[in-house]
């Protein structure tokens, strides 16, 4: 079903493949496919402007779907594709946020809204379906990773402080000192001349270091701060 949906795009357009997608059977295997679709487009093809329409249109076919399933009675399935939804949005923001500075993706600034787009409704859907403290903390980092991106640095830093605070719940180290890395940077770009600032960011980056692969989490950190940096 993928490879066909991608002679669609290569052959035709975009809505030549959504309507081959929609048009399939079985919406759970449908949904899956659209999430090995946008992972294609996204790691193999490198194509953004893909990824976007792609992925926004697999999150409401998902959430049509879901809701017919409701309406039909059958609430496990609807539960499925919303949670489905919520996996796809979580990609969808995650494929369109600069901070990675991924190479071969030159995000623009539509692409980037999409995605912050996609970050509200992944954490509004993880709170709906109560899905537990692991993907609300994750939720809030991608959601303060788009405000950071946004510049709206007040709101990145509080989004990444209840990342940490839901990572701790979760008793996750990795989430808790990555989000509390990413808040220090927050707090840091609003301030750049802050010397607490540099000091409470300088200790938060260290920290990471006692990780299992804390030196890539180092190195993830330090990309973000300068791709962002560069923006102020």
């Amino acid at each position: 079903m993928v490879e066909q949906a991608l002679q669609c795009l290569q052959e035709a357009d975009t809505f030549s493949a959504i309507e081959f997608l929609n048009q399939q059977p079985r919406p759970l295997v449908v949904a899956a496919a659209y999430n090995d679709l946008l992972k294609a487009l996204y790691w193999e093809q490198r194509n953004i402007a893909h990824v976007t329409v792609i992925g926004r249109a697999a999150i409401q076919y998902c959430s049509d779907q879901a809701q017919a399933a409701a309406e039909a009675g059958d609430m496990e399935k609807a539960q499925t594709l919303r949670s489905a939804a919520k996996q796809l949005a979580y990609n969808l923001a995650s494929f369109t946020w600069p901070g990675w500075n991924e190479p071969e993706i030159d995000l623009q600034p539509p692409q980037i809204e999409a995605g912050l787009d996609a970050a509200r409704q992944n954490l509004r859907l993880a709170l709906e379906l109560d899905k537990g403290d692991l993907p609300l903390s994750r939720a809030y980092w991608m959601l303060g990773g788009h405000l950071l991106a946004a510049k709206a640095l007040a709101g990145a830093e509080s989004n990444y402080r209840r990342a940490a605070m839901y990572g701790r719940r979760a008793e996750s180290e990795v989430d808790t000192l990555l989000a509390q890395a990413f808040a220090a940077l927050a707090a840091l770009l609003a301030q750049p001349g802050s010397k607490a600032g540099q000091t409470a960011y300088a200790v938060a980056a260290e920290r990471l270091s006692g990780l299992e692969d804390g030196e890539a989490f180092q190195e993830q950190l330090e990309t973000a701060r300068s791709v962002f940096a560069d923006q102020r």
